[in-house]
């Protein structure tokens, strides 16, 4: 505030000094230049009041949602999925998290809303392009925690029911991870031809080097596996042919 207050002593003083000189090759140019900026300085006040108010209203609308999301026992539900021998896990709390988003989307909203106010082209168009590229950048986010909340649940769920097979709920849940993160860039369009051919690289991947697992490292219990399935198909042929 005493910068603003010094700005606006100074520049009338500066105008006056320049009129008593009577230059015109640079009183008229810097006088006009400087009119235009006390014509201007009432948009930057107002883009200023708009912000302040923005992250007031979007600090009170995050508390509220977080204080309601907890209360209705959403961080509760959500540490029931996740493991409990993850004590930084225990921590996390979705309320928060979501409470804290709208918080700094509502400034976001309200800084754009400010830049227009100022109403310069260059400011604005980046306004524009920020919004139009909000809901990508949200859904990115939803897709991450959800992702996120999914692998944890699955990688607990694997080891409460089979306690020896933590490695398959580690690739269960570095899978469900890999796929949201290709998710989000495809949902961002960050280089969707590369993150598309590096999807389907990576699945290719996955697909064959467990057909070589199973045919080459479990070829006895692959071929059991289908003496079982060639032995229930001829008894269900034998039955029919006795009906």
């Amino acid at each position: 505030i005493s910068y603003i207050i010094y700005v606006l002593i100074l520049i009338p003083v500066i105008i006056a000094a320049l009129q008593v000189l009577n230059i015109s090759a640079i009183s008229n140019p810097a006088i006009a230049m400087l009119n235009k900026i006390m014509l201007f300085l009432p948009n930057i006040f107002i883009s200023i009041a708009i912000i302040i108010v923005g992250v007031f209203i979007a600090k009170i609308v995050g508390n509220l949602l977080t204080t309601i999301l907890s209360g209705v026992g959403t961080d509760d539900f959500i540490k029931k999925m996740l493991p409990e021998d993850n004590s930084k896990l225990q921590n996390f709390s979705l309320s928060k998290i979501v409470g804290q988003l709208v918080k700094y989307i509502i400034i976001l909203l309200f800084t754009v809303e400010a830049i227009n106010v100022i109403n310069l082209e260059v400011l604005q168009f980046v306004g524009e392009a920020i919004i139009s590229y909000l809901p990508f950048a949200i859904s990115a986010v939803i897709i991450i925690v959800v992702a996120f909340l999914l692998a944890m649940w699955v990688e607990s769920l694997i080891k409460k029911h089979f306690p020896h097979a933590k490695i398959s709920a580690l690739v269960a849940k570095s899978i469900i991870l890999v796929l949201a993160v290709f998710m989000s860039l495809n949902q961002l369009g960050i280089a969707e031809t590369i993150v598309n051919a590096a999807f389907i690289i990576v699945l290719s991947a996955f697909a064959i080097a467990y057909a070589i697992a199973f045919g080459i490292g479990g070829r006895e219990f692959a071929s059991n596996v289908l003496k079982k399935v060639e032995s229930r198909i001829d008894e269900g042929a034998l039955k029919d042919d006795k009906e």
